[in-house]
């Protein structure tokens, strides 16, 4: 149950972080018509912070994954 619940907070935790990114487009092709934008209707969206943090999120849990082995093996070669 315990494990639930941690996944359940990660997952709302990375839906906060994520919500302002989603925001940030505008509302859509009627914001760029009423604003006379001459893009074609299309919004830019930054990539950039996203992916640096998601490789980061990666390469942090791959740290963790192997620091958690290296104990269990560890803990299993004193025993």
């Amino acid at each position: 149950m315990k494990n639930m619940q941690k996944k359940a907070m990660i997952l709302f935790v990375a839906a906060l972080l994520t919500a302002p990114a989603a925001f940030a487009s505008g509302w859509g092709w009627w914001n760029n018509n009423n604003n006379n934008n001459n893009n074609g209707g299309c919004n830019d969206v930054p990539l950039d912070g996203g992916i640096s943090l998601l490789a980061a999120a990666g390469v942090g849990y791959g740290i963790k994954k192997v620091a958690d082995k290296r104990k269990k093996n560890q803990q299993n070669a004193e025993k």
